[in-house]
């Protein structure tokens, strides 16, 4: 069944959006899309929706959006799917194109026709843009190498083929190991799926409390680097929290303060994933400073996140790379908008290893420095993974955003977004970020990394432009 022109308009980036919900009710109310077809949508794109998105829809609709795709039948792993082609393997195949497009942040992978199952251009040119993401050769057809690819993909793994290489250990020595503080995946207490295999889930714990905001004590890493430069001609903070007096717009420091301040202060319980969802930044497609009930329950690690870099100045990432009215990417894709440091391509360039462009791959615009990655999962030896995340962990400043990917299919809870804020008197780095109940400001340490497939330092390098 063709789609409705206003409804394809909305879905050819990969990704629908809160704002493309809002827009897709205007047009019902309208008469330009019909009832049917607003109904339809939750299940067609249910892979390409962003959580948000699809709560709002189910709610004015009274329809309940389909299960996202975790993973393809078995039995399809072995075929060859191409152009010409229709079934349901067709449209699982599209599901899972969708879902690895907006995991990874990859609008050419787009269906705007959705999970029609018909093998037509649109579906060849996405498996392309997938073969192309994954190093295989881009032939447009759903090969079994192709479909075990975006099997791995599905399931929250980078494919073989263009997995980064592990650097080799440093010959700088690694800091003293920290005691644990038992923190280890609180802020998963989400109310949902598990999302990890049980053998892997920790024993429950309970989330700590808030921590006050102390001063960042004085614990340097083992390489020190300058604070950037004050740009006080062009960074601009959101005017819903204000910075301290002193403190500059488009710092490091900034962004270290904002984060604390949206942590500890009146507006922590905007990020608890039981409250309703209340945006800040005046550059996202949600309203400032309106209650939306409708998004209870819903990890809110992304707000948290981009609101503290809006507050203190900088340019969030978007996706579509909208300078307004955007949505922040979900936390396991942030990694997309960022460019290697200089530092990590000199350290990568001594060990001769490769270092991944992200945004220039994903053709996304540079938000971030990418100071360091790791990927636990690569390193077999439990002392080495061990000794690689602390080594991670010191390299981390205050005001530096650290981004980790969950096991599992990526999604409304398939990553974390922290910015960190400081040290504490043993020298673990504090973390502000959203959690159960509120925000908060949490101390870690390398026992709460080790299980991640993947986490990354990204350090802010774009200051929010003045409002003209």
């Amino acid at each position: 069944m063709p789609v409705n022109p206003a409804i394809r308009s909305l879905a050819e980036d990969g990704r629908f959006t809160l704002r493309d919900a809002e827009t897709l009710k205007t047009a019902v109310s309208a008469g330009q899309v019909s009832r049917a077809e607003a109904q339809d949508v939750l299940r067609r794109y249910a892979e390409a929706m962003e959580p948000e998105a699809a709560t709002a829809l189910a709610d004015s609709f009274q329809t309940a959006p389909r299960t996202r795709l975790s993973s393809l039948p078995e039995a399809m792993t072995g075929q060859t799917l191409q152009s010409g082609q229709r079934g349901e393997h067709v449209q699982h195949l599209q599901r899972g194109l969708m879902s690895v497009g907006l995991g990874s942040g990859n609008a050419s992978m787009a269906l705007a026709s959705g999970a029609d199952g018909v093998f037509g251009r649109e579906t060849a040119a996405s498996v392309r843009a997938f073969q192309k993401a994954s190093g295989l050769p881009e032939t447009g057809a759903a090969d079994p190498t192709t479909l075990r690819a975006l099997q791995q993909a599905m399931a929250g793994s980078t494919p073989t083929a263009s997995r980064p290489a592990t650097p080799p250990p440093p010959v700088v020595a690694p800091p003293a190991v920290r005691p644990s503080t038992g923190l280890r995946r609180a802020d998963d207490a989400v109310p949902q799926a598990p999302r990890r295999p049980a053998d892997l889930a920790p024993p429950p714990v309970s989330a700590p409390p808030p921590v006050s905001a102390p001063p960042p004590v004085s614990a340097p890493p083992p390489v020190a680097r300058p604070e950037a430069a004050p740009r006080p001609a062009t960074a601009q903070p959101t005017k819903a929290v204000p910075l301290p007096a002193g403190v500059q717009p488009g710092t490091t420091t900034a962004l270290a303060t904002a984060a604390r301040d949206l942590a500890t202060g009146d507006r922590a319980k905007n990020y608890g994933t039981v409250n309703p969802w209340v945006n800040i930044d005046p550059n996202h497609a949600a309203p400032v400073d309106r209650s939306m009930g409708g998004l209870r329950d819903r990890w809110k690690c992304n707000l948290f996140g981009g609101n503290a870099l809006a507050a203190a100045g900088f340019e969030p990432p978007y996706y579509g790379n909208r300078a307004k009215g955007g949505e922040y990417p979900v936390a396991e894709s942030w990694q997309n908008w960022s460019t290697p440091s200089p530092e990590l391509r000199a350290r990568q360039a001594a060990a001769g290893q490769p270092v991944t462009d992200y945004a220039a791959k994903a053709r996304t615009q540079s938000r971030f420095d990418l100071m360091d990655e790791v990927r636990p999962p690569n390193i077999a030896d439990p002392a080495e993974r061990q000794r690689r995340v602390e080594e991670f962990l010191s390299r981390v400043q205050p005001g530096d955003v650290v981004t980790v990917d969950h096991p599992g299919a990526s999604g409304s809870d398939g990553g974390h977004v922290r910015v960190c804020v400081g040290r504490d008197e043993q020298g673990r780095p504090l973390f502000a970020q959203a959690k159960q109940d509120s925000a908060a400001v949490v101390p870690e340490t390398a026992d709460r990394f080790v299980g991640e497939d993947a986490m990354f330092i990204l350090r802010p390098n774009t200051p929010r432009q003045p409002a003209r």
